[in-house]
């Protein structure tokens, strides 16, 4: 999928659900006129010097945040780094005994 269409280098990541858009500069102003209208309130952002802009579906990265196998992944990520800082305690006190004890 990757190749110019009208100054714009599109790439998408099927897998992690990215796009990523690589924009001329003629082709990036219509971006960064929604960007102008919708930051209007927020003076003290530079909208004309912005050279990238992310959007995020709030909604649907939370979704995928919270899913049950991730978050079962994260459990045993947790538990595995608790247990060899366990056992990191364990060798520093029993080197620690041979070297005072």
């Amino acid at each position: 999928m990757p190749g110019p269409h009208d100054g714009i280098e599109i790439h998408y990541d099927e897998k992690q659900s990215y796009l990523s858009l690589g924009c001329e500069p003629d082709a990036f102003a219509p971006y960064r006129k929604i960007a102008r209208s919708q930051l209007a309130d927020f003076e003290e952002i530079p909208v004309d010097s912005v050279r990238e802009i992310r959007i995020l579906d709030v909604e649907a990265y939370v979704a995928w945040r919270d899913r049950p196998r991730k978050r079962v992944f994260d459990w045993v990520f947790g538990l595995i780094i608790i247990a060899v800082l366990g056992l990191a305690v364990i060798g520093a006190f029993s080197l620690l005994s041979k070297l005072f004890g």
